[in-house]
């Protein structure tokens, strides 16, 4: 795929106190190329898959809410947030059985009756997590989580779902950098501050970008007084 590159400009900023040259007011636009956007793809979990790799499909998929709700129960849907800031993790992590666990139920097989909920042990290395200023924030660390796996219509799905885990590799692709501008406590000089933002759907991607100027620098960098400038860049592929 041909590589795009596009500029926000963001010619719309409240006057902040202190800041000289920025307009009181006029009107956010994103300008892009004219060339066609791909629709995002939802695919439907793999057919007849144990309770195991269905968990560790899961996981992979996680970097698109949409994709990844697939993997879900019909009653676990309603309560779960896809879209929360995810952890990442290393590529590699495991799936286990819940020790003593009945191995009738374990999930191993591809059979089991209608109702049938067992759980699986999911265990991940944290690498770092998003912040709520989207802002990449390091977390290192080995941790199991407990996945409840329900058998419905035939196959099995996630019932009680881990937190949004996204695997390294994984977190390129499902997510963009985002290098944004902005003045240094003392107003002198500007500097960039990186941010990650959901790749899809791609026609809402400016708007992330616009919202995360908007909120500032992220807490550690920010004086007493701050001014965005005008500017974010991001390149997709």
């Amino acid at each position: 795929m041909r590589r795009r590159a596009y500029v926000v400009l963001l010619s719309a900023i409240l006057l902040v106190a202190g800041c000289a040259n920025i307009p009181e007011e006029s009107t956010p636009h994103a300008v892009r190329d004219n060339k066609p956007e791909q629709s995002e793809v939802i695919k439907e979990p793999t057919a007849n898959l144990n309770a195991f790799d269905l968990v560790r499909e899961f996981v992979r998929k996680s970097g698109n809410p949409e994709t990844a709700r697939e993997y879900l129960t019909n009653r676990a849907r309603n309560g779960w947030v896809g879209d929360a800031k995810p952890t990442i993790i290393h590529d590699t992590f495991s799936t286990i059985p819940l020790q003593n666990n009945d191995a009738k139920l374990s999930g191993e097989d591809q059979g089991g009756v209608e109702g049938t909920e067992v759980t699986v042990v999911l265990r991940v290395q944290h690498i770092g997590r998003l912040g709520a200023d989207s802002a990449f924030i390091p977390a290192i660390g080995d941790r199991e989580y407990n996945v409840g796996v329900r058998r419905e219509d035939g196959q099995w799905r996630i019932d009680v779902p881990p937190p949004v885990f996204v695997p390294s590799s994984e977190f390129g692709i499902s997510y963009r950098a985002v290098t944004v501008y902005f003045f240094d406590p003392d107003l002198r000089v500007t500097v960039p501050d990186l941010r990650y933002v959901a790749a899809q759907p791609t026609s809402g991607l400016p708007d992330r970008v616009i919202s995360v100027l908007l909120s500032g620098p992220r807490a550690s960098a920010r004086g007493p007084t701050w001014c965005p400038t005008r500017t974010a860049r991001w390149s997709s592929t």
